[in-house]
């Protein structure tokens, strides 16, 4: 059949058209009806690729059978004309911008547009038929009640649940229904209203007979304040960026970690104080109280920990930090409270206790890692004294800020799959492990730390078939105890180098197959393939549900 022709921009306009008109509630089984899936079976069939990639001369499977006009503006829900078929990501894109209400846009210049459903727009109340809690009936009161009567629209938030509810009153205060809620999340109602914009409505219509009445209302709402809300989520993106900083230094650093949180913390509460006019602030990031607070009680600062957790109860956090954190801190709290009340060693006045103490403090078993010499397995190769000669005279302490300056090169030329920066990047690293290694235990007492470069590395001089440089890397490994868990990547480089002599020998050969003729981690194939592809060694080519390995 042919394809319909109509845009991403079309499909989120047909979303608001008519939004002034009544917008029907859609019953939740009305997808489950036995016509309705025969109808998307037979459509998605005759429409195996996405519609609107084709106008774009692209060609995507199609995922998914999407109503130009929804259902709930009127649309049809088993006329053809009414139907497209589209991938995952078209679909996906019309119902984020559409259905979120509001639409953000970036121009080459760099600066944000953005676009809003109407200001006023008439909804049927819903529930109109219920008894309220105290008794009284609904259908009773909307009798009273006379077209162009002033209602009150009050926004319900429930915790830990992102709801669209708002109940509508009399000017008396009885409740006569409430606005549907996929009415105010498409209109974006319930979002201007947890940001304070002014919302006033009145009854324009009452239809039907007495008992089965229903209630039209009209919507009317000011403009939100944008210019408040980009100064406030700019502060929020500066909390995001520390915050995720202060995760990369929990297990190097954790006091640093701890120090960035509260950095974070402290901004975050002053976006929610400017925002007390709101019932909700305007940010997305949620306190990292749990971080700060599980730091503290790792680092058995227990009275610390306590006294973050009880500063934070006094916070009206009106966003919440989730179900599961909230009780995770409740349960910490208790263990907590039960390690204080525990007697402190040194603490009571046994004769001779705190002597004993002191000599514990002192025995021999306590190593200063930053100076200790003994993780290290083997003497150092010409090859690894090569690297950290480059760095002689520099603080250890510069030395970890350079290699997770690295760290970020690394990441950031594997998403632009540059893999000859990649590799060098990671080579570069090497020379700095040394000094992250000491660190890491003079903080903690403990090294358990994951080295990105060294997966990367092995693989890419693998797939390369540098063996001179696997070598190398075998001998960096080797030296450090701390690395002996990277030992195991010496028989994936067996496995790995006879994987990548098989598709070279055999060029055009389907990945599935390799699942089949070798006895290893189905991942680990999926990420030799990667490389290789990223490398620009082989070609990968769309077959049926795999792929044909095509070496260049």
């Amino acid at each position: 059949m042919d394809k319909k022709k109509i845009t991403i921009d079309d499909l989120i306009s047909y979303a608001f058209t008519d939004i002034s008109s009544i917008p029907v509630p859609v019953e939740k089984n009305v997808y489950e009806s036995a016509e309705w899936r025969k109808l998307r079976k037979n459509y998605k069939e005759q429409h195996p690729l996405c519609e609107v990639c084709l106008n774009r001369r692209k060609k995507s499977p199609s995922s998914d059978v999407h109503h130009i006009i929804p259902i709930s503006k009127g649309g049809d829900l088993l006329s053809i004309d009414n139907l497209i078929a589209l991938c995952h990501q078209c679909h996906s894109k019309v119902h984020d911008e559409s259905f979120g209400g509001v639409t953000f846009s970036l121009d080459m210049s760099g600066t944000i547009s953005i676009s809003v459903p109407p200001k006023v727009f008439e909804t049927k109340i819903v529930g109109t038929k219920e008894k309220n809690a105290d008794g009284s009936d609904r259908q009773e009161i909307i009798s009273k009640c006379k077209k162009g009567e002033e209602v009150k629209l009050v926004r319900v938030l429930v915790k830990y649940e992102n709801n669209y509810l708002i109940d509508v009153f009399t000017k008396s205060g009885e409740q006569i229904g409430c606005i549907d809620e996929s009415v105010a999340q498409r209109s974006s109602l319930a979002y201007d209203m947890d940001h304070s914009c002014e919302v006033t409505a009145k009854i324009s219509d009452i239809l039907g007979e007495p008992f089965s009445l229903e209630c039209i209302i009209e919507i009317k709402r000011t403009e939100i304040n944008w210019k408040e809300a980009e100064l406030y989520w700019e502060k929020d993106k500066k909390a995001k960026h520390i915050i995720f900083n202060a995760k990369s230094w929990e297990r190097i650093n954790p006091d640093k970690a701890i120090s960035l949180y509260r950095e974070a913390m402290e901004i975050l509460i002053e976006i929610d104080q400017g925002c007390r006019n709101h019932l909700l602030p305007w940010r997305y990031q949620r306190y990292p109280i749990d971080r700060i607070t599980l730091l503290l009680e790792r680092q058995k600062k227990y009275k610390e920990c306590l006294e973050e957790i009880e500063k934070y109860e006094l916070i009206d956090d009106r966003i919440g930090i989730g179900r599961y954190n909230t009780e995770e801190m409740e349960r910490r709290k208790i263990r907590v409270k039960e390690e204080l009340q525990k007697p402190q060693i040194g603490s009571v006045s046994e004769p001779g206790l705190n002597t004993m103490h002191e000599e514990i403090e002192k025995s021999p078993r306590i190593v200063d890692y930053a100076k200790s010499d003994s993780n290290c397995l083997q003497k150092k190769s010409e090859y690894l004294k090569q690297l950290e000669e480059s760095h002689r005279g520099v603080t250890i302490k510069k030395q970890v800020d350079t290699y997770f300056e690295l760290l970020d090169k690394i990441n950031k030329a594997k998403k632009e799959r540059n893999m000859e920066k990649v590799f060098e990047f990671s080579q570069m690293s090497l020379g700095l492990l040394g000094a992250l290694i000491k660190h890491t235990k003079k903080y903690s007492n403990y090294c358990d730390i994951e080295i990105p470069a060294l997966d990367e590395g092995f693989i890419i001089a693998v797939v390369k078939g540098l063996k001179e440089q696997i070598e190398n890397f075998k001998e960096v490994v080797s030296h450090y105890k701390e690395l002996e868990p990277y030992k195991r990547k010496f028989g994936e480089i067996e496995e790995l180098s006879e994987v990548v002599d098989y598709i070279k020998s055999n060029s055009g050969c389907l990945q599935k197959d390799l699942k089949k003729i070798f006895d290893m981690d189905p991942d680990l194939l999926g990420t030799c393939a990667f490389y290789l592809t990223a490398c620009g060694l082989i070609k990968k080519e769309k077959v049926g549900n795999t792929f044909r390995l095509v070496w260049q």
